[in-house]
């Protein structure tokens, strides 16, 4: 049985937490390292939760086309990116029912040559400001340790290149397999935080992501180009030994389906308004 051990903060503005929590976009990313291992886990974590995230991103599923559509989370739809032809790897994004819109980015995702895999989907949230429709890119990502940063850095720099074009708000999650803490002692992982930084996304976790009794790594991380207003962190759980990381843009809001009302009740309102109108004049 998975434990909540606690939550630890690692990034958050300078602001009161609202009562606006279950509204607001949230992402909240597992590394399952096997789904089909790790999922009651998983989804008896996520419902024990008081937040019900807008999306859940998973990496490292280790699901394949034989039983990747087996793993429903009730509430959500998921968006699945299987490997059909090795183990392991895999991502999975489930997207919260009510969510107004939601389709795969197809231009945008990617499975490299083995050198690392990625699933982009784009949902219609609203600002809180002046409650404008936004569309919200959404990344997910894995690349497998051992494979070439720079390979991943080049393509790396394509996307955000079209996500600069495009000037929507965004958010990467995923494990990189490219710990941030070694950035002033291995150039390409110093490199991967320059072009980030260069397309103005910043990395949301600054703790370790993951702990063993030899080392404390951040190999994962979300990365967002939105800069206040926002809280993240780690929570510190021991369902695998990759911690569960999520952010929260709370300048953001999901925009929700609108419920249609059965016919006969459309009637009956219909009718109580005519015969308002009928009395007051």
């Amino acid at each position: 049985m998975n434990r909540l051990i606690g939550i630890l903060l690692a990034h958050t503005s300078q602001i009161t937490i609202p009562k606006i929590l279950s509204s607001a976009f949230s992402v909240i990313h597992f590394n399952a390292r096997s789904v089909n291992k790790h999922f009651s886990e998983i989804t008896s974590f996520i419902s024990n939760l008081q937040l019900k995230f807008s999306i859940i991103g998973i990496s490292e599923s280790w699901l394949n086309t034989s039983n990747d559509k087996l793993f429903d989370i009730p509430g959500y739809t998921p968006f699945i990116s299987s490997r059909s032809n090795k183990a392991g790897g895999g991502l999975v994004m489930y997207v919260r029912n009510d969510i107004n819109s939601c389709h795969v980015r197809d231009d945008l995702s990617a499975y490299a040559d083995d050198q690392f895999e990625s699933l982009f989907v784009e949902i219609t949230t609203s600002s809180y400001n002046n409650n404008s429709n936004n569309n919200y890119t959404v990344g997910l990502f894995y690349r497998p340790p051992g494979k070439s940063v720079d390979y991943f850095n080049t393509n790396l720099a394509t996307t955000l290149t079209c996500m600069k074009t495009e000037k929507k708000r965004c958010v990467f999650m995923g494990d990189f397999n490219i710990d941030l803490f070694k950035t002033d002692r291995h150039s390409p992982s110093k490199n991967v935080l320059d072009i980030m930084n260069s397309y103005h996304f910043f990395p949301k976790i600054t703790r370790p992501s993951r702990v063993s009794r030899e080392s404390a790594t951040l190999i994962e991380n979300i990365f967002a180009n939105c800069y206040n207003e926002s809280f993240a962190g780690i929570f510190l759980t021991d369902i695998t030994d990759h911690f569960p990381l999520f952010y929260i843009d709370l300048k953001i809001k999901i925009v929700s389906k609108l419920r249609k009302l059965p016919v006969l009740v459309v009637v009956k309102l219909l009718n109580i308004r005519k015969n308002y109108s009928l009395r007051k004049l």
